[in-house]
């Protein structure tokens, strides 16, 4: 059997011990090592990663993943507080895929982050949460919309399509231009 399998396999059976599905099982053994061989285990202890500092990392990879989205993503990973994450380090433990040291405890993860006040972990990590800029969303869609509306147009008049679809380019195409227009937040301000 290959190291891939074996991998395959230990994760599968941390899932079914820890409950978390095998992809939020993987994703947190890939916080801990980003640099994951598959035929070696992590040494937790000796990278000096503390319980905070991967609970950091992992929400920040999730930020750049998932801007706006973090802690709808964390939920429906079913991870409600830093405890789940401690759950499975230590279930990645018992498969012998992670390494402490001594001193590390599964109550080193028990109050770093909870969903219902997940502000002040934000705050703490100094961690600034990533919005969807919806100007520059507006204007892409804008963009897109105008684009194909012309290009329907255009056909048209080169008599590629029917004249009707011509019709529909020239909506979509003002639809485009309308949404263009539209005032956002900064305009106003």
């Amino acid at each position: 059997m290959s190291s891939e399998n074996e991998l395959q396999s230990k994760l599968r059976e941390v899932s079914a011990e820890t409950k978390f599905t095998e992809q939020t099982v993987h994703w947190v053994l890939s916080g801990l090592s980003p640099k994951l061989r598959q035929d070696q285990a992590v040494e937790f202890g000796e990278q000096r990663t503390s319980a905070f500092d991967l609970c950091t990392h992992l929400i920040r990879g999730l930020n750049e993943k998932f801007p706006g989205r973090v802690v709808e993503v964390l939920r429906d990973c079913h991870i409600h507080s830093s405890k789940d994450i401690g759950i499975i380090v230590y279930g990645l433990v018992a498969m012998g895929l992670v390494k402490t040291e001594e001193g590390d405890r599964p109550e080193d993860f028990d109050s770093i982050f909870d969903l219902e006040d997940f502000d002040r972990f934000l705050v703490d990590a100094d961690i600034r949460l990533h919005r969807v800029d919806f100007v520059q969303l507006k204007r892409r869609l804008a963009w897109v919309l105008y684009a194909t509306g012309g290009a329907l147009v255009l056909a048209s008049h080169l008599r590629i399509v029917a004249s009707d679809v011509g019709w529909i380019g020239w909506c979509i195409g003002m639809s485009g231009w309308a949404i263009f227009k539209l005032p956002s937040k900064k305009d106003s301000n």
